[in-house]
């Protein structure tokens, strides 16, 4: 089985690539890297020989004429438990595959379509004036990736609710956004003195970390759980590969029990929070210290 993903934006090509890649590895498939045409030459001869399934990914920018020459002379072979995913960076593909069954994914620019879905696999809804904003002219020189990683920020600090402009813009103007992916570091490998350091002053925004939190933990179990592969894959797809390997690899001196125990203890506060029991900061100071 072979994909094809192309497009003129690097960014957005290697993202649905590497989403495509993820579903693979989720079903047991071992990824391997090729390295130039040779090393792609040589997994085709040699893919007959794989005992295990693999998905074989190349990646290019354009072929030179004579690499284009070696690359006609391939002939792929069709079987399900060998995959070739091909990324070209570049609107008009230069990989010819002739008569050669092929899934052909070109890759369209940022635009509203694409900025409503990715907010959605974050697991929240970007309003209209949020949008409009993205697309003004003070961002037209952004790549894609700019927009991608605000989004995440977006969702991590409002998980799985409708945002808009004023939320974006609290985020960036504010001191939150210096601080945040290095605080939730702190949180989980227990840096204890710089995680309090770094704990809002209001609830407004304490509130938003403490929800944050309950996300991340969730997303830690569910990666690393005994979670079915169809459950797992929906509800990781949600969320930035990156993003995930990340926490889970600063939560990986916690055991597995230590992780359900966190996570039922930001449960708890947060229904203290919201009876008015516990006020956000000090849920999180509680949690931080303990």
């Amino acid at each position: 089985m072979i994909f094809h993903f192309y497009g003129k934006d690097r960014f957005l090509t290697k993202l649905e690539a590497d989403k495509k890649i993820s579903e693979f590895v989720d079903q047991g498939f071992k990824k391997i890297v090729l390295e130039g045409i040779e090393g792609l030459k040589q997994a085709v001869k040699s893919d007959s020989l794989f005992s295990e399934k693999i998905v074989f990914v190349f990646i290019t920018e354009k072929l030179r004429e004579d690499e284009k020459k070696v690359f006609k002379e391939i002939t792929f072979a069709d079987e399900n438990d060998q995959i070739f995913i091909f990324v070209e960076k570049g609107a008009t593909p230069s990989l010819l595959f002739g008569r050669t069954k092929v899934n052909k994914v070109k890759i369209s620019e940022v635009n509203g379509k694409w900025l409503k879905q990715q907010a959605k696999e974050f697991g929240i809804e970007a309003e209209k004036d949020l949008a409009d904003y993205f697309f003004s002219d003070q961002f037209k020189e952004f790549d894609s990736g700019f927009f991608y990683f605000e989004l995440l920020k977006l969702s991590l600090y409002k998980p799985g609710v409708k945002v808009e402009l004023k939320d974006y813009l609290e985020i960036s103007q504010g001191k939150q956004e210096l601080n945040y992916f290095d605080w939730i570091k702190a949180v989980l490998i227990k840096d204890t003195a710089r995680a309090l350091e770094s704990i809002p002053d209001n609830e407004y925004e304490a509130l938003g970390r403490l929800k944050s939190l309950i996300n991340i933990f969730e997303l830690i179990l569910v990666a690393e759980g005994e979670v079915s592969l169809n459950d797992k894959q929906k509800f990781l797809s949600r969320n930035s590969p990156f993003w995930v390997k990340n926490i889970c690899q600063w939560a990986d001196k916690m055991s597995y029990q230590q992780k359900i125990e966190s996570l039922e203890g930001l449960l708890n506060f947060e229904i203290q929070v919201k009876t008015g029991k516990l006020g956000a900061i000090g849920a999180i100071k509680l949690f931080v210290i303990g």
